[in-house]
Formats: C-alpha cells, structure tokens, sequence
C-alpha cells in the first residue's frame, strides 16, 4: 500500500499455520486474529511495528490497539487471544455466534472434511491431532452482519459462514482491505478451505465477498488476492 497512513503487518512467521494481522490506520490499530497458542510474543511485536511507523507525536498521544477482532473461533486463529489481551488490555469483538464458544473456549463442532485426497490427509494429521479447545478469553462486544465500527476509517462486519458458522470477514472500506478469515485460502492457488460446517454456506459466502467493494483480500492461510484472481478461481461458484 502507498498511503502512509495504512500499514498492515503479519506478525507471525508461518503464514500456513496461524494467522494474524496488525492494521494501523492513522492512529488506529487493530489486531484481526491472534494465531494458533504461543504467538503473543509475535503479536505484541507487530503492534510495535506499526507503532515505529507513527511520527513521534502520535506514538506519544495515539497508536493504541482500539480492537482485537475475531473473525472465528479455531484454535489456529485465537489460540493467542487471551495473552494478547493480557498483554494489550485491548477489547476483543467477535460475532455474538462466536462469542459463547471464546467464552468457553472451544472452536465449535468438527467440519466435514472436503472429499478429496489431499483433504483427507490433512485432516488427519491437522484437525484430528489437534486439541480443539484454546485459554478461554471474554468478548467486550458481540457483532453482527452489517455492523460498521468506528475506528480505522470505518470497518464493516460481513457475515461470512460455511468454514466456521460464526465467521465474519472485516472490510476497511477506505482502503479496499478484506479480511476474510477462512472463507478461502491462498497457498499457491485461491481455492476453498479443506474442510467446512457448512458447503452451502460456504459458497453463499463466497459470492458475498464478490458483492462487496474491495480491492485486496487478506486470508487466513496463504499469500493476499487480487479482485481478478479471485474471480478466476471461483468464477463457477459466482
């Protein structure tokens, strides 16, 4: 991005793993997931990353972490929540679906695995290896779909299930960045998430976020994706 005023981290090191971004726009941070258990470190370092890049008068006044926003539950993605707070003291919002789960520290019920080869085998060594609780942590504000919070230019809250049924993806609408948690993934190629609560839902989602004004997506898992790319991919799911 070439405006000063917004700068976007991704703190921790393995983008297939975990996921997490720090946003700063203007003064304005916010922290849109946290990573899988043992991250907080990662995150607080990239809180301060983008607090270097405010002048010297507003780190001084401004650059306070305004949210954590959840965009769902799974372990992989608030495994880290609840140090992050500790660390930060920042309010954590997720969607009132998700809000009960981060309270009692669960994902939510196991996803149907997508039916083909590879799928299956990282299920088998990813979801049913993995302890599917995380430390519990107490959301501040529940969302829901069309929400438009007040920090950051303004960033819309889009319903966004079939992966998780309580996703929501984050639009900050001013700069045309689309946080879209798992609704897809990006590693080497845009394509669905290998496993879902919901197929329907998913692809329900999937046409939303082409609905919806943007110009860059960022994913949970895997490298960022142009408006081209994405319809590319799924142009027979639109």
């Amino acid at each position: 991005m070439t405006d000063a005023r917004f700068h976007i981290e991704r703190p921790i090191p393995s983008r297939q793993v975990s996921t997490c971004y720090v946003v700063r726009v203007a003064d304005d941070i916010v922290v849109i997931d946290t990573g899988g258990p043992g991250h907080a470190a990662h995150v607080v370092e990239g809180i301060n990353a983008v607090r270097v890049a405010l002048p010297a008068q507003s780190r001084a006044v401004g650059g306070s972490v305004r949210a954590i926003l959840v965009t769902h539950p799974h372990p992989d993605h608030v495994g880290s929540l609840a140090d992050v707070v500790a660390a930060t003291g920042a309010p954590v919002m997720a969607s009132a679906h998700d809000a009960t789960l981060i309270a009692d520290g669960r994902g939510g019920p196991k996803p149907t695995c997508k039916p083909d080869w590879f799928s299956r085998f990282l299920y088998r060594r990813i979801i049913e290896r993995s302890a599917p609780t995380f430390p519990a942590a107490t959301v501040t504000r529940t969302l829901v779909d069309g929400d438009t919070l007040p920090f950051c230019g303004g960033i819309d809250v889009v319903a966004l299930p079939g992966h998780a049924m309580g996703q929501v993806g984050y639009l900050v609408r001013a700069h045309g960045a689309f946080f879209v948690g798992d609704a897809l993934l990006n590693m080497i190629y845009p394509r669905r998430m290998h496993w879902h609560e919901d197929a329907d839902a998913e692809t329900a989602s999937l046409r939303r976020i082409a609905a919806c004004k943007w110009d860059v997506l960022y994913v949970g898992h895997g490298a960022t994706v142009s408006r081209r790319a994405f319809e590319r991919a799924f142009r027979r799911d639109l």
